[in-house]
């Protein structure tokens, strides 16, 4: 009996093992939901304080007013950083000589340069080959108004200032930055984009910029610790650039090892990336998702199209719902969306707080030019159209 139950036992098995053979086990993605995301171990972005620093203080016309306010925001930034790093020494914009002493004393200095204009991709240019050889983060304080002194109408040279600022900063493997936007006191003479001199009757706030260079690592330092040890100056808006493991970016795994087919062939499919946690702060409406060479779409009960958009949850995890979408096979026999995210400026940088015309001086939102000297700085750094590329791939059945 026992001989007979133990031989029942390895025909059902041996049964199995032929129906597994002939008829394998499917894999799927449950109920159409499509994962994919990026390894931590693959995302290079590490952040190490520089072991010095160096703060430039831009000495043209346009910045004399700030030192003259009845505020103090300009000193406590300088004096902040001053102790963001223990080796930091202090200049004027070409001015070799070192000042020391407390940041009023420096800032109120008699024999400071007088400069007509700020020449910034000279600037960038030294700062550039400093840091390919040295572990420095340089910051330089300065109104963020490009000039070209007496020498005409500097509408008239933007374009061509940008592209300075881009060629001084582009080609150096290990270069980040970052430009942070404060607001404080302005009681003086403003120089506009000819040249000119006009003196303020009263004091007015007037938005002013620390653009730091520095190795990559030292900049995302300076990005984890800006809203900790810069709180007291109201948290700035920054931008940055060249921080990003842009190769990483674009290497998004699938979260299962093989390919695999939906469930339920021709129900709405939902796809899942998880991103990396420095593109928590996406922006999704850059987000766009492609397939067969154009935007993804669902058909409407009516008909129509529209246009699929990725949602964003809080810990940056992208979702997109494909309701009823006419997916196409490629020539394997595979769907493949991509998902990525343009890489653009903010408009807030180059629109609101900029102003190509400051004939009748200075107001207290906008910066001459500043769109220039942005977008001339981000073609530098970081030239990529995008931020993220990922192709999430899977079978119809």
């Amino acid at each position: 009996m026992k001989k007979w139950i133990i031989g029942l036992v390895l025909l059902v098995i041996v049964g199995y093992i032929i129906k597994i053979i002939i008829d394998p086990p499917v894999e799927v993605w449950t109920d159409n939901k499509v994962y994919a995301g990026y390894q931590s171990t693959t995302v290079n972005e590490t952040a190490t304080a520089p072991a010095a620093a160096e703060v430039y203080i831009d000495a043209s016309g346009s910045m004399k007013p700030y030192f003259m306010a009845d505020d103090n925001v300009m000193t406590h930034l300088l004096g902040t950083l001053q102790t963001l790093t223990p080796n930091t020494s202090v200049y004027f914009l070409d001015n070799p000589k070192t000042y020391k002493g407390e940041p009023g004393e420096i800032l109120k200095k008699e024999d400071q340069p007088n400069l007509s204009a700020t020449t910034f991709h000279s600037f960038f240019s030294k700062a550039a080959a400093q840091i390919d050889t040295t572990d420095v983060i340089v910051y330089l304080i300065t109104d963020g108004i490009m000039s070209i002194g007496n020498r005409g109408d500097t509408r008239s040279a933007l374009t061509y200032l940008k592209g300075k600022i881009t060629e001084a900063l582009q080609n150096h493997s290990d270069l980040a930055g970052a430009i942070l936007r404060y607001s404080g006191g302005y009681k003086g003479t403003y120089w506009n984009m000819k040249n000119k001199p006009i003196t303020l009757s009263k004091q007015i706030q007037r938005p002013f910029y620390v653009i730091a260079l520095g190795r990559k690592a030292a900049i995302r330092w300076l990005e984890d610790i800006n809203d900790k040890k810069l709180a007291e100056l109201k948290n700035p808006t920054s931008i940055y650039f060249g921080v990003h493991d842009f190769k990483a970016h674009n290497d998004a795994k699938m979260s299962a090892d093989t390919l695999l087919p939906l469930q339920n062939p021709g129900d709405e499919v939902t796809l899942v990336l998880n991103l990396p946690q420095c593109l928590n702060n996406l922006d999704v409406n850059k987000v766009e998702v492609v397939h067969n060479g154009a935007a993804l779409t669902d058909i409407r009960p009516d008909g129509t199209t529209q246009k699929v958009k990725a949602e964003k949850e809080a810990n940056g995890t992208l979702r997109v719902f494909a309701h009823n979408a006419p997916f196409v096979p490629n020539v394997n026999g595979e769907y493949v969306v991509t998902i990525y995210s343009l890489n653009t400026i903010p408009d807030s940088w180059v629109s609101t707080w900029s102003n190509d015309n400051d004939e009748e001086g200075p107001d207290e939102i906008t910066t001459f030019g500043l769109s220039y000297l942005v977008e001339g700085i981000k073609n530098g750094l970081e030239p990529q159209d995008t931020l993220f590329r990922a192709d999430m791939v899977f079978l119809p059945k």
